[in-house]
């Protein structure tokens, strides 16, 4: 079968086809016109399936690209809520922390205001007359006791609330110390007792 050679490589489809209307075909038979036609066809399908191929690539490349653009905005969209959310919480944690020692600052002022009005009208007891000296010392320990059980929990150790004491006043204080304002604590919260009415806070 006779087997037409076209160089297509500088031509443009229109240039193309121009140049296959411009061959003369007179001398071929049409059993010969119709082999050169199939051999067209069979070109011309293998370059559109290439085409085709090309395209499909491409379209695949570009889902490929727009997936990951998406897994980077949503992970970039992530890794800003996280940080906005950490934002939150810091702050709602130092309004909490702040909120917290003002309440026990009041308290601790009222404790010792009470504190003072009894040693100052001991009646003749002479635990409160030995107290007088330590009112804002039993005071500030007794809020650190507070922010002891807060860390460590119910019950926390004499170390630990001995520690918290010194970090929160900068005072000296060992076990044996605070065992005995721990104690002094114990009865001032008793029924009756200058501090009973804030022996939960």
């Amino acid at each position: 079968m006779l087997e037409l050679q076209i160089d297509y490589s500088g031509a443009t489809p229109n240039a193309h086809e121009k140049t296959v209307a411009d061959d003369d075909f007179s001398a071929f038979n049409p059993d010969e016109l119709e082999g050169v036609i199939v051999q067209l066809d069979r070109k011309d399908a293998a370059l559109r399936f290439r085409a085709e191929l090309i395209r499909a690539s491409v379209a695949r490349a570009d889902e490929r690209a727009a997936y990951w653009r998406r897994l980077f905005i949503e992970a970039r969209a992530g890794i800003h809520a996280q940080e906005r959310q950490a934002r939150a919480d810091a702050r709602r944690e130092r309004d909490v922390a702040r909120k917290r020692q003002q309440r026990a600052g009041e308290i601790t002022d009222k404790r010792i205001a009470a504190l003072e009005r009894v040693t100052a009208n001991h009646g003749g007891d002479h635990r409160l007359v030995k107290l007088k000296p330590y009112v804002r010392e039993l005071a500030d320990f007794r809020e650190a006791l507070t922010e002891a059980r807060n860390w460590y929990g119910p019950r926390a150790s004499l170390t630990e609330i001995a520690a918290t004491y010194r970090r929160m006043t900068g005072a000296v204080m060992g076990k044996d110390q605070a065992r005995n304002r721990l104690r002094n604590v114990g009865n001032l919260e008793q029924p009756g007792g200058a501090w009973y009415r804030w022996r939960n806070l």
